[in-house]
This record gives C-alpha cells, structure tokens and sequence, in this order.
C-alpha cells in the first residue's frame, strides 16, 4: 500500500515516523511551506518535513491543493491511500476521491465532540475529564467524516493542553498503525450531531482573562491554553502572562479581578464563585518566574 502523508506540525510528525518505523510504504510527504521564525527570521522547515528529509522521503509543499497545482502530485505519486494530520488546509474533492482508501485523518478529540483546529486546548478548557484520537474517513466537510476507530485518553486534574497534546499524539500514532492494518475489514459509523461541538482557532482576546467568569472554569482555560497561545491578566494596563495558576478556594468575593493577597508564596485574585492564586507568571518584558521571586521583586510597586 503506497501512502502519501500530509501534516505539518509536531502532532503530525509523529504519526509520520511511527509509519515510517513500521515499514510501510510511504511514497511522499505533502506538508505546509517553510515559515519564516524568531528574531532573525530565519527559514524554520516543519518538523514534519524534517522528518521526510531524515528519510530521502519526496517532499511537496503546494501553495494551495487547487486541481491545475496539486493533481500533477498525485498522479505521480499514485498513492493507495492518503494519510492526513494536522495539515491545516480543507482538501477538495478531487483529492479525497483519488485514493483507493480515500483519505483519513487523526483528529484529536473524541467526534463528534471538539471538530475544528482547537480541539485539544478546548477539551482542558471546558473542563472535560476525558478526551482521545479519532481517525475518520474524509469528506468534504470539517471534521464530519465517518469514524473509523477511536481510542480515549483520560484529562488529569493538572492536566495543560500541553501535557494532553504530548499523549494525544503518542496515541494518533499507535491508532494510526492499527487502523491501517484493518483498513479492509473497518466499519465506518457515521457521526451523530446531537454532541456536536466546535474548537474553532482561539482569537487573542479569548486569551486575556476576565475576572467576571466562574473561578473554576477560568483555571480550566489557563490550564487548557497553556503553553500555547497562552493567557494573561491585565493590571494597571500592563499584561502579566499566566504559568500556573490554582483555585485557592470557593469564596465569592467582590469586585471580582480585586487583589486579595500579594504576599511571598501567594497572588490571590477574586472571580465569580472563587479565588485563584496565581503561582507562576511572567511580567512584561521580563522571564517566566514564581510568585515568591516576583513578590521579592515588585512588593512596593504592584500593587500601586
């Protein structure tokens, strides 16, 4: 079975090098073009194209999947099936019809919960207790195609998007493998929609916290957006990134976003239905630091 291979990021990577360690036939690596990263801007290859090139693997990176650009690719290259994670692009018809085995993907989340780009983020965010990988059959919708296998990951109580990312990609790549071994004999099931629920791309403003929300789910966000894209609190117009972050306790305390405590182990903030403590932040401009280093530090001036 010849397999081209579409993804771009860290999640795909991996998926993309246990195929490659099981020995089976991928024929080329489709993948997003070379970004421009840090200060030097500097060309930064994706991690899964680094992988293809550690294996003399063809690598492709159209700048769109229109038919006049892309269907070249695939009649060269004539795969069996089309294998794709965390590409970033929607593929047109032609390319979901010109496999033998269609096209799947590795989802993180458990469909039909958390469809769309976030789903990881979102999933520690609302405060859910599980989560997983799902690999469906593609269609031209997002994230809608019927489900070929699943596999759940249980979210600890400390669990970040961070944490979660790093097991949902260990377990897309072993469902990966075992789905491909019993592609002939898979029955699809079609999704419901009654649980359907969207993790679209987090806008920078849903990254700064309100005080005003419930305390718990406010945890849950920082928690869930962390390390990427982050969160942050406001106070006398500067912006203070948020590290780690606790429910202290379930006292309701008005105005809610109020400093209760500033002291060397504690940053106590009151929220609707609670009070977090804030245990690791980063001040504008400076490094990430615990609040006993930044108490030592701001004592006199925060709170100003």
């Amino acid at each position: 079975m010849r397999i081209l291979f579409m993804g771009t990021p860290d999640f795909a990577a991996y998926s993309l090098q246990k195929l490659l360690e099981s020995n089976l036939e991928v024929c080329g690596v489709v993948t997003r073009a070379d970004a421009k990263k840090d200060r030097g801007q500097k060309i930064k290859f994706s991690p899964v194209k680094e992988v293809a090139l550690e294996h003399n693997l063809p690598v492709y990176q159209p700048v769109n999947l229109k038919e006049e650009n892309f269907k070249e690719i695939l009649e060269q290259q004539n795969p069996d099936l089309i294998v794709v994670v965390a590409y970033g692009r929607i593929l047109p018809p032609y390319v979901l019809e010109y496999p033998k085995y269609g096209c799947i993907n590795v989802h993180a989340s458990l469909l039909p919960k958390y469809r769309g780009s976030a789903p990881i983020q979102y999933a520690v965010a609302m405060g859910e207790t599980q989560s997983g990988v799902t690999i469906m059959q593609m269609n031209e919708g997002l994230d809608t195609g019927d489900m070929l296998s699943k596999t759940v990951v249980p979210i600890t109580p400390e669990e970040t998007g961070g944490s979660l990312h790093d097991k949902l990609m260990v377990a897309g790549g072993e469902l990966l493998l075992d789905t491909i071994g019993k592609l002939d004999s898979l029955v699809a099931v079609p999704q419901t929609e009654e649980d359907t629920c969207y993790a679209p791309p987090i806008k920078k403003e849903e990254t700064i916290i309100s005080f005003d929300a419930d305390a718990e789910a406010i945890c849950n966000k920082i928690r869930g957006f962390y390390p990427f894209p982050g969160t942050s609190f406001l106070h006398n117009d500067k912006a203070y990134k948020i590290h780690k972050a606790e429910l202290y306790s379930k006292e309701d305390i008005k105005p809610y976003g109020k400093i209760v405590e500033f002291s060397k182990n504690k940053l106590l903030i009151s929220a609707k239905n609670g009070i977090i403590n804030i245990t690791e932040l980063q001040p504008p401009n400076k490094k990430r630091m615990s609040v006993s280093d930044f108490y030592n530090g701001n004592k006199d001036s925060f709170l100003k």
